[in-house]
């Protein structure tokens, strides 16, 4: 009955990709209820394990939610939700197994490659530049901490976690390159929102699926 959540997801993904230039309102619910699966997702392996990091990781993606609908209001505001969001998986990784060297180069590795991904944007992005820049270190820093804990835990547990903070991460990137192109077209739409609803759920899923 659990997977039951996957198919709402995708449902509700699809009514917001058909609804988002006809109906704002309806497609923004529709994307938050998407996501809501993912948190579904999250609560149940929170109640099955009643640990701490499962509570964290639950905390990380109701931000998330909340942060989809922000972001295409106010942006700044949103991006600092998100950025919340994943201290909160920070956190959860961090329980699971402390940071080591390796995090860090890992982190570097993300922050320098990104960075120079987009470093013929970085001027003209004004008023967002401060956010952008502290929003990659804390996303960085989160797949860092997911490769570096994941790997000690193993198993699905372990994959699901690191394969869904690169999938949020190759989401990110594509929706600031989105951004700073202007690129308008339906179907790079279409693979960030599986992009996006692929993380999110399996980092919520990751303990039990």
């Amino acid at each position: 009955m659990e997977y039951m959540t996957i198919i709402v997801m995708i449902l509700f993904g699809i009514a917001y990709a058909c609804l988002r230039e006809r109906d704002r309102s309806r497609a923004l619910a529709c994307k938050a209820l998407a996501t809501s699966m993912a948190v579904t997702a999250g609560l149940y392996g929170a109640v099955q394990s009643q640990d701490t990091a499962g509570w964290l990781i639950v905390a990380g993606l109701a931000l998330c939610m909340i942060a989809d609908v922000v972001l295409e209001i106010r942006m700044v505001g949103g991006i600092g939700i998100f950025g919340t969001g994943h201290l909160c998986f920070i956190a959860a990784f961090w329980l699971k197994s402390p940071p080591t060297p390796g995090t860090l180069l890992l982190f570097l590795a993300i922050y320098v490659a990104v960075i120079g991904m987009f470093r013929h944007e970085i001027a003209g992005l004004d008023e967002l530049k401060v956010p952008a820049f502290l929003y990659m270190a804390v996303l960085g820093f989160m797949v860092s901490m997911a490769v570096t804990s994941g790997w000690p835990t193993g198993g699905r547990e372990g994959a699901f976690l690191m394969a869904g903070a690169f999938l949020f991460l190759a989401s990110d990137c594509m929706i600031a390159w989105r951004t700073v192109k202007d690129i308008r077209q339906n179907a790079y739409g279409a693979i960030l929102l599986i992009l996006y609803y692929a993380a999110v759920y399996l980092i919520g899923s990751a303990s039990w699926i």
